[in-house]
């Protein structure tokens, strides 16, 4: 058995941002020798040749057929759902067996420092908390219960004991049982986590998962800053490579703006990582 897996899901209108989260991983966790995989379906000649120039040895894996008939008829009444269906494909990490652990990262990081910390973790499940975590409520998950140590799913490190058809199975059957119409559906792969392995799960710090949307309750709960994060998330709509959802969030969060400012930074090192290897495979020997 392998010792570690990095997956992550992707797509070809979400490759720069999955190009910055790869490329800051390997620059800031060196120690990394595991495998890479990629959760996608339909990623493009050229999407395939960046992702393959930051990450030779990457391992394309495709959503079952299983999972796609149950999004089919989950978002069957609401056709606006679909772009959030690639979110689900999460869930596929959990068909990744052969190692003793899968670190699942969404593809909205930036990566600041080593990690090395929460794959040491002991918990089967190890994740950090998400918004309503940080702020002290419960989510009603299901009817008639409440949960507080509730998680993001933007970075979870998976035992290789949940791994396998039996989990997996036990995570699609809760999404054929979603209702598109609940408001909490839109958090998707993060819903049927935390209703999967509710009180199960090993909650790390905010700094693996430095959630920018709810960063004045991390700081109020924890004292963590975001230039103590070892993970920077974009998580929610501001991305940092939309440049208008830069301005109208920049300024209403500082942090936010050096934090996007950081991300470039990271994009300018990959890219001139990707300009360089391509001179080296395009230029012929000197005169």
């Amino acid at each position: 058995m392998k010792r570690l897996c990095l997956a992550t899901v992707t797509t070809d209108n979400y490759l720069v941002g999955t190009l910055v989260t790869l490329h800051s991983f390997f620059a800031t966790n060196p120690w990394f020798d595991g495998d890479v995989v990629l959760i996608t379906e339909g990623l493009n000649a050229s999407s395939r040749a960046h992702i393959e120039a930051i990450v030779p040895q990457v391992r394309y894996h495709a959503p079952s057929a299983d999972l796609n008939a149950r999004l089919d008829t989950l978002y069957a009444s609401d056709p606006e759902m679909v772009r959030k269906r690639p979110r689900f494909h999460a869930i596929e990490a959990f068909r990744l067996e052969g190692y003793e652990r899968v670190l699942f990262i969404d593809s909205d990081l930036l990566f600041r420092g080593s990690i090395e910390g929460l794959l040491s973790h002991e918990g089967q499940l190890v994740a950090c908390g998400d918004g309503a975590y940080y702020k002290g409520k419960r989510r009603s998950w299901m009817p008639d219960t409440q949960t507080i140590s509730t998680f993001n799913s933007g970075v979870i490190s998976i035992a290789g004991s949940l791994i396998g058809e039996g989990h997996y199975l036990g995570l699609l059957d809760l999404i054929e049982g979603g209702d598109p119409e609940v408001p909490i559906m839109h958090l998707t792969d993060q819903l049927v986590l935390n209703i999967y392995f509710a009180g199960r799960a090993s909650l790390a710090g905010p700094e693996f998962n430095y959630l920018f949307v709810h960063e004045q309750a991390i700081r109020a709960t924890t004292g963590v800053s975001p230039a103590q994060a070892r993970v920077l998330h974009f998580n929610g709509r501001h991305k940092p490579w939309d440049g208008n959802q830069v301005l109208l969030n920049g300024v209403r969060q500082p942090a936010f703006t050096r934090a996007c400012i950081q991300w470039y930074e990271a994009l300018e090192a990959c890219l001139a990582n990707l300009h360089l290897q391509k001179i080296g495979t395009t230029s012929g020997p000197a005169d």
